[in-house]
């Protein structure tokens, strides 16, 4: 199994996270994005992925991206 299929794995097992207005001061240390955005990030073996939702009549798909800079 790949990074990308565990980090969709792990976060297909979480509650769903729902979309909202954010209203952080940006992210927490060794994180890369803020407490808001990391409901859509997933870190497997030290590197950090975001998980993208896509919906169409077909269904639902996801796709991951490798987050290459952490502040």
């Amino acid at each position: 199994m790949t990074n990308e299929q565990i980090a969709i794995r792990q976060w297909l097992s979480k509650p769903t996270p729902y979309s909202a207005p954010c209203g952080c001061l940006g992210p927490r240390e060794g994180e890369p994005d803020c407490p808001c955005a990391m409901r859509w990030i997933e870190k497997v073996h030290d590197s950090w992925y975001r998980i993208r939702e896509h919906r169409s009549s077909d269904g639902i798909t996801y796709s991951v991206e490798k987050i290459e800079e952490v502040y």
